[in-house]
């Protein structure tokens, strides 16, 4: 190794890992002065001893944010992207939290949108990294978002109207439900169909 610093010890030890050599990534490892997450990571994987899922990257990425280790930071999220993980609520947060430490609120705001799910705390923690920036464009994140729900609000409409009309064909059908049956009947259609749309 011509050069040895963090980033080329943990490429090789990765390299080692993912060749199967894990005697070798070991003994690297247990040379190496410094350490990282995606070093770590790479032994968890190699050793075999724990799978990695969404819930220990997120607490990597925590690590990170917390001691300010930005460049490990974001080759956990380079990491995260080759692994296929999905943007969850909790790896999604953990993400957002640690680029909004390092004022990378852009790409923050590219993890939200890329969120299966979000929550309360994704959305605090982003106008929290905006506002830790002195940033006060954040409105415009949130009006996109009020697109998407306008039209995740239209297609709430689209499933009403779908339950109509499949329950006024039952009603021609059976005619004896009583109007209380029915609209048990159509709360109960209404939230199944969420589900599914």
């Amino acid at each position: 190794m011509a050069v040895r610093n963090v980033v080329s010890e943990s490429c090789m030890v990765d390299g080692y890992c993912k060749l199967g050599r894990i005697g070798d990534a070991r003994n690297l490892f247990d040379v190496m002065l410094e350490r990282t997450v995606v070093t770590w990571t790479a032994m968890i994987e190699g050793e075999g001893i724990v799978e990695v899922n969404s819930i220990t990257m997120s607490i990597m990425f925590d690590a990170c944010g917390g001691f300010g280790r930005c460049g490990e930071g974001i080759q956990m999220h380079g990491l995260v992207s080759r692994m296929g993980f999905d943007y969850d609520v909790f790896l999604g947060n953990s993400i957002i939290i640690m680029y909004c430490r390092f004022g990378f609120v852009d790409e923050a705001t590219k993890i939200i949108r890329m969120m299966s799910k979000t929550n309360i705390v994704s959305w605090n923690s982003l106008i929290a990294g905006y506002v830790q920036c002195g940033i006060s464009s954040w409105n415009i994140v949130f009006q996109e978002d009020q697109e998407d729900r306008e039209e995740e609000r239209e297609r709430e409409r689209e499933r009403e109207r779908t339950v109509v009309v499949v329950w006024k064909r039952g009603e021609r059908e059976r005619g004896e439900k009583t109007q209380e049956e029915k609209q048990g009947c159509f709360r109960k259609c209404k939230k199944s169909y969420k589900k599914y749309y």
